[in-house]
């Protein structure tokens, strides 16, 4: 049987997601980036979207798919030793 979330719910949802996608790196980091990659950005640029986007979004997408409570029953599907270590 499905619930209905509440309010407060979809707020922390969303907080988490935003807390998630946009870090103090993707704030930093990116400055940095492009100053330090020269005639490199575009790959630098590629880069960061891969791995500070992309990866929190394949993240989320697997947690949402699986239908595991938490992380540590998401990883038990490995190997449940896995899980604790």
């Amino acid at each position: 049987m499905q619930t209905k979330l509440r309010f407060s719910s979809y707020i922390l949802i969303g907080v988490m997601l935003f807390a998630l996608f946009f870090g103090a790196g993707n704030l930093i980091f990116p400055a940095e980036l492009g100053q330090n990659a020269g005639e490199n950005l575009w790959p630098a640029i590629i880069g960061l979207l891969i791995t500070g986007v992309g990866m929190p979004f394949l993240g989320t997408l697997a947690m949402g798919f699986s239908g595991s409570r938490n992380l540590q029953e998401l990883a038990s599907r490995v190997q449940p030793r896995y899980a604790v270590r």
